[in-house]
């Protein structure tokens, strides 16, 4: 019985049985080295383009508060915070939703309402009250 497996026509089907499996093993890492190599290429590509949307928000952002720190430092009793916002909107393409609010917690001012009929209390809020707890908060205030 051991004899059959050593004719030629044996041998030849194993060896071609064996190759094909060769074949599949080989394919199937290629393609997962192609897989791996194009994931991690999108992933940069993802990642650079995050990169600059985040720097042109960051510096927007930048822009328009010093804008208006600079605008509320000049005059603080005309500040009008429509009219600024328009022009940063206008001016510099960033459309934005800017607040003023005062040191006790109420909002006075909002760039998307004309006019506030009255005051909006932050106080209960945990990012005012985090603000509040802050050292940063004793600086400005104190």
């Amino acid at each position: 019985m051991p004899r059959r497996f050593f004719h030629p026509t044996v041998l030849f089907c194993l060896c071609m049985v064996g190759l094909c499996w060769l074949g599949v093993i080989y394919l199937s890492r290629s393609e997962y080295r192609d897989a791996v190599d194009s994931a991690v290429e999108r992933g940069d590509a993802a990642v650079r383009l995050f990169e600059k949307d985040v720097a042109h928000l960051l510096r927007g952002v930048d822009a328009i508060l010093v804008l208006l720190r600079i605008s509320y430092e000049t005059n603080p009793n005309n500040f009008d915070l429509q009219t600024l916002s328009q022009k940063v909107k206008s001016q510099l393409g960033i459309a934005t939703e800017i607040g003023l609010a005062t040191a006790e917690g109420y909002l006075t001012q909002r760039t998307d309402i004309t006019k506030l009929s009255s005051s909006i209390s932050f106080r209960d809020r945990k990012h005012f009250q985090t603000y509040v707890a802050s050292s940063f908060y004793s600086l400005v205030n104190g």
